[in-house]
């Protein structure tokens, strides 16, 4: 168990370092919000279609050895990312990174995890928790260092993160060497079944199946008027948030403020969501501290807009007291979201998080095109569109 609590610490430590690099490299490459927009809206992508598939199949398949692939394949990735100067390739780059990064995640909670469920899936995410800081950290190093001393950085967390994750399996393909069996074709029959169910699982992904399918958005579900109107709200939400926070990689950038405040803004985020996650389940009316939770980000959705004309130390200021208040108040957003899905229309819990993730993904994709085009009125568009889904959620769930 603790060689799964090392290999999720360094993979929670390379996530946390490359996740902000694909936005930065995008404007290095291009100075464009616009493609800042579409590498956010890659990254979610791959997300939404790994969790899909590599879910059902990490519970098919009893064999872990593509664990050590996966790890590998993230990786070499990474490496490709540092030499990408094209801004399809970075885009591709960061769908497969993100598509098999969650292969990987999915590996290493459901290897062992067998007993004691709740506790060790709480006691691997906190630990992570302090992987994804670290990263943060290495990554606002880049403010003192050079780019290549980071790269070397990224290579050295992930040695022994491959290492941890080769030991999980290593007693397994030992035990093949002993059996007398070839591993290269023991490796490569495993990978054929690989295919067979990632195959398999891509035709439901995309097929448009009945209520009984399994795929990640059971499309007969959502033809439902009353179904579609459960969702809405979530939609709203996640769409709103996906304009406003992918772009702050951007705003950081043409201001003219380096890699290092992109991971510091990242840093204060992420320190502000742990202290919410604690709070939030102190609190015994969860409903009723969600509003104040919501106009507080609004506000502050509402106090960007003069971001674009601030300069200088005016402008960190903002943009950092925004991701304190995007930290402080996402345990809220999120409990509150999980919770009333699974209290008001349990049997749809997937279909919403998958839809979530797509309305993100979207407000990803958009939010370039209208910062590029429209400036300052993002932000007005994000906090109208937030507010309706608020009034939306408060009515429909009578919160």
């Amino acid at each position: 168990m603790k060689t799964i609590y090392s290999s999720f610490f360094f993979f929670k430590i390379l996530r946390a370092i490359v996740a902000p690099l694909f936005l930065i490299f995008a404007f290095e490459i291009s100075h464009s919000p616009i493609q800042v927009g579409i590498v956010a809206w890659s990254l979610t992508l791959g997300e939404v279609i790994g969790s899909s598939i590599w879910g059902r199949i990490s519970t098919k398949l009893k064999s872990k050895k593509w664990l050590f692939v996966g790890g590998i394949c993230s990786y070499l990735l990474l490496s490709l990312l540092y030499f990408s100067e094209n801004l399809f390739i970075l885009n591709l780059i960061a769908f497969l990174f993100s598509f098999i990064n969650v292969s990987t995640y999915m590996c290493l909670i459901f290897f062992g995890f067998s007993r004691n469920l709740k506790k060790k899936l709480a006691r691997i995410e906190e630990i992570g928790g302090v992987g994804y800081l670290v990263g943060l950290l290495i990554g606002l190093s880049s403010k003192f260092v050079s780019s290549q001393l980071i790269f070397l950085l990224v290579s050295l967390s992930s040695i022994p993160f491959i290492l941890f994750t080769f030991k999980t399996v290593r007693d397994e393909i030992f035990k093949e060497f002993r059996k007398g069996i070839f591993v290269l074709e023991d490796i490569f029959k495993l990978l054929l079944k690989v295919e067979k169910e990632f195959v398999k699982e891509l035709g439901k992904f995309f097929s448009f199946r009945s209520h009984h399918s399994k795929t990640l958005i059971p499309l007969s579900h959502l033809s439902k008027p009353k179904s579609m109107l459960n969702h809405l709200p979530f939609l709203l939400f996640l769409f709103s948030f996906g304009l406003v926070i992918p772009q702050i990689t951007s705003l950081i950038r043409m201001k003219g403020f380096d890699n290092s405040f992109v991971y510091l803004f990242a840093i204060t985020s992420s320190l502000a969501s742990i202290y919410s996650y604690r709070s939030v389940y102190s609190i015994k009316n969860l409903y009723r501290a969600f509003t104040p939770a919501f106009l507080t980000r609004w506000i502050f959705f509402i106090l960007l807009i003069p971001s674009l004309s601030l300069e200088g130390l005016n402008f960190l200021i903002l943009i950092l007291s925004f991701g304190f208040i995007k930290g402080i108040t996402w345990g809220y957003f999120l409990i509150t979201f999980n919770h009333v899905s699974l209290e008001k229309f349990r049997g749809e819990f997937g279909v919403n998080l998958g839809l979530r993730s797509l309305a993100y993904s979207v407000g990803s994709l958009a939010g370039g095109f209208i910062l590029r085009y429209y400036g300052y009125w993002l932000f007005l568009i994000s906090a109208l569109i937030m507010m309706v889904g608020f009034l939306i959620f408060k009515k429909s769930f009578r919160i």
